[in-house]
């Protein structure tokens, strides 16, 4: 019974400091995050996102009233 209670707490603690890349993230912290968004594919620079009254952001339209 103590080996099964080590291990759960074992896992539990490893599932405690994983780290997760993904989420959603607003626009004024994409330049601190610009080396692992353009890893994982991003083709644009990071920092037109930040600019909300520009091209593309200024493209997004918002209908929940």
């Amino acid at each position: 019974m103590k080996r099964l209670v080590l291990g759960f707490l074992v896992c539990l603690m490893g599932l405690s400091v994983s780290v997760a890349d993904e989420g959603m993230w607003q626009p004024q912290q994409l330049p601190e995050i610009a080396s692992q968004i353009k890893a994982a594919g991003l083709e644009l620079d990071p920092n037109t996102l930040t600019k909300l009254t520009e091209y593309p952001m200024n493209a997004v339209i918002d209908l929940a009233g």
